[in-house]
């Protein structure tokens, strides 16, 4: 059973143009556009606090809403920054995520997916400004077993703020097929 297409015109409309759509709006569109099966994502309610970024120090971004979840890939009250496979689920996934720093005096920042607290399996970087807030997407495959575990993460050379906007931090996970036998 596959799940419902969407344009990028569809996607602008909800995530871009619109600025009445609401956190509700943007929820009920990615749980609408999400796979049926075997899917998670996570996102930063914009009503909360924004995350804090020391300089030069990498840290997992951490969400605070699951907005699909399908087998508990996601564990909020103890694992905040992560989605995990479980039992039996083993197979290729696509993983991604998309977050954004505020403007800041900084020469470069970097999102990257970390499998398993060690192996860097995307990155995206770019420069900054003080004037223009930076947004960073990945996306990636990895074949995985249960217990395996995916953070997003960032890391700026100065102090800046990872802003919860509406539709972002955002971080999700789907699998494609399961482990050939």
């Amino acid at each position: 059973m596959a799940g419902t297409v969407r344009t990028k015109a569809a996607l602008d409309a909800i995530f871009v143009d619109d600025a009445a759509a609401t956190f509700q709006d943007q929820q009920d569109f990615i749980a609408s556009a999400m796979p049926p099966q075997y899917a998670a994502a996570l996102i930063a309610d914009p009503s909360g606090p924004d995350q804090d970024f020391a300089a030069d120090t990498d840290e997992a971004i951490t969400f605070d809403t699951v907005v699909w979840d399908t087998d508990s890939f996601a564990d909020l009250g103890s694992a905040a920054t992560r989605l995990t496979i479980p039992a039996g689920m083993g197979g290729l996934y696509l993983i991604g995520g998309v977050a954004g720093f505020t403007g800041a005096s900084a020469s470069w920042w970097r999102f990257y997916i970390l499998k398993n607290g060690t192996d860097d399996l995307a990155h995206t970087r770019g420069e900054m400004t003080t004037t223009i807030n930076r947004v960073g997407t990945l996306n990636c495959l990895d074949v995985a077993v249960a217990t395996d575990y995916y953070e997003f993460m960032g890391v700026t050379e100065t102090d800046v703020d990872l802003p919860h906007l509406a539709g972002y931090p955002r971080f999700w996970i789907a699998r494609l097929g399961q482990t050939p036998a």
